[in-house]
């Protein structure tokens, strides 16, 4: 266990004397089990009167309350009474303890408190390991795979917080439900990053106008949120939906108004838009800002609308579990205008229009059920924007394929992966990934245990590909990547110096913790921490 302990070298003499000489100091003052006797005096003269063994009001037994400030527990029990009396909430009549001495008794409290923390920091440090939470996990994902755009979060359980953070490590537990989590999302975003195909995908530009900007005439807040208008004046108002079996034909002339902002029930997208496979899809659009004014004309607007695409499933109702905004916001002028922004799609998502800062329709004030009522227009006018054309075109292919994720993993083995010597492929990449991967020095029957994994998997007659993704999702799930770790002052692993991503940075502080599973993790080998999870991930492959 000594590459994951901090090394702290280089101390002058008389500073390694004066450390110990404060530690020793510090350990004498807090290892004490008894309350310091100037503040057991306070607290027996203020407090235990409704805080006794008889009483105990609040649940809270003060002269059985243990007093062992090296117990993470216990500390945070004091803690909690100091903030009460500190915030004079504790005693209920703040007129029972003077002034004096509220102010003596939290200056005591506080000095023990405080040299009980530094005391614990200076010996364990502020934490020698914790877990990745679930946005760490995701934005290490991407920077790894070269996937921007990877999005695994909602795959890991939501972790817990403790003041307000979800960085704290005796918070972030681990258990076998949330092993299995980690894996998932490790699997889907290895197959994310593998290309299948020896060529990349066809790049396609379409484009709607007219009335086929919009798949839904009418939409939740009546005929003033979205209609048609040729030269600024309404047409098709009696029409909600359109004509079935009637060819859909391009008309340059119509342009579609839209005056109101997403917000369930919504679902405003252009009819025949949808991606066919994931990647960035370029979108260039003629619209205008203009103003709804009575009977539905329109005229320029005074001020822009400022707008911002969303991706979502083409789904007949409106409630999309994955819509997300995408693409830049675009602020569309009075003017007519042609405006270009670039958004990711996944496949089989197309675009919703995300117009910023317009009514939300709200329930009819009578209560009819399923209708939304649009607000009164306002005296110069209603903002909104007038589409006039789309078109999507892409998936964007990249310069080179396979693309730069599948080259992180199988490197120049191409697409279909392919080799003449796959055991020694094999290692060779296993090595490879892990040397990317890791934030340290990975010791050698580390490497050694999951380059086994890898051969035993070929030896099962898995293909290279498989055995290898099999190989890397064992090590992103094992405490090696899993796990933020206590660093030495100083590394040369060029993981660390070639990383600034702040995801990755293992010097920001965590609390620390001492929970058992974090010492059993502490305690244990490397190699039988990689074989823990080894063992785990085995019986979930077939």
């Amino acid at each position: 266990m000594q590459h994951i302990l901090p090394q702290r070298v280089g101390l002058p003499l008389r500073r390694i004397f004066s450390c110990g000489t404060l530690l020793c100091t510090m350990l004498a003052v807090t290892n004490a089990a008894e309350l310091p006797p100037d503040l057991a005096t306070l607290l027996k003269a203020n407090c235990h009167r409704c805080h006794d063994k008889e009483t105990a009001e609040g649940g809270l037994n003060l002269p059985e309350l243990p007093f062992d400030l090296q117990q993470p527990e216990v500390r945070s029990r004091w803690i909690l009474i100091y903030d009460r009396v500190d915030k004079h909430e504790m005693p209920p009549q703040a007129e029972s303890l003077a002034g004096p001495q509220r102010a003596q008794l939290t200056s005591l409290l506080r000095e023990t408190l405080v040299t009980a923390e530094r005391s614990e920091l200076f010996a364990s440090g502020r934490g020698a390991m914790r877990r990745l939470n679930r946005d760490e996990f995701e934005q290490n994902l991407r920077d790894l795979l070269q996937l921007p755009h990877l999005d695994i979060r909602d795959m890991l359980p939501r972790d817990r917080r403790v003041l307000h953070f979800d960085k704290v490590s005796t918070a972030l537990d681990m258990s076998r439900v949330q092993l299995s989590a980690y894996l998932d999302a490790a699997e889907a975003a290895l197959r994310a990053a593998t290309s299948t195909t020896d060529t990349a995908p066809s790049s396609q530009c379409r484009r709607v106008a007219g009335r086929q900007l919009s798949r839904h005439w009418s939409i939740a807040g009546g005929r003033q949120s979205l209609f048609f208008v040729r030269d600024s004046q309404v047409i098709d108002l009696e029409k909600r939906s359109p004509p079935n079996r009637q060819p859909d034909t391009t008309d340059p002339t119509v342009e579609m108004a839209l005056f109101r902002s997403p917000g369930w029930p919504y679902s405003v997208f252009p009819r025949g838009l949808v991606a066919s496979a994931a990647g960035e899809y370029r979108i260039r659009f003629a619209a205008r800002a203009v103003v709804q004014l009575p009977d539905y004309a329109l005229q320029a607007a005074l001020h822009p609308v400022p707008m911002q695409f969303r991706a979502r499933r083409p789904s007949n109702h409106d409630i999309a579990a994955d819509i997300r905004p995408t693409g830049d916001l675009i602020d569309i002028q009075p003017e007519n205008g042609i405006y270009e922004t670039t958004v990711y799609l996944e496949s089989g998502q197309t675009i919703e229009y995300g117009l910023l800062g317009l009514p939300n329709p709200q329930i009819d004030a009578q209560g009819r059920t399923g209708y939304y009522r649009y607000p009164p227009l306002p005296a110069d006018g209603q903002p909104g924007v007038a589409f006039r054309w789309l078109e999507m075109a892409g998936p964007q292919v990249p310069r080179e394929w396979p693309p730069a994720s599948h080259r992180v993993l199988f490197d120049d083995l191409g697409s279909p992966v392919a080799s003449t010597n796959p055991e020694r492929d094999a290692r060779r990449l296993m090595r490879r990934f892990i040397h990317r991967a890791a934030r340290e020095p990975v010791p050698a029957d580390a490497l050694a245990a999951f380059e086994t994994l890898v051969v035993s998997c070929l030896q099962r007659g898995l293909p290279l590909s498989e055995a290898l993704l099999a190989g890397y999702q064992a090590f992103l799930c094992s405490d090696l990547f899993l796990f933020l770790q206590d660093p030495p002052p100083f590394s040369r692993h060029p993981s660390i110096s070639r990383n600034p991503c702040i995801s990755r940075n293992p010097w920001r502080p965590t609390l620390t913790s001492r929970s058992p599973t974090a010492l059993l993790w502490k305690t244990s080998t490397c190699w039988e921490r990689g074989a823990r999870v080894i063992a785990v991930w085995g019986t979930v492959i077939p």
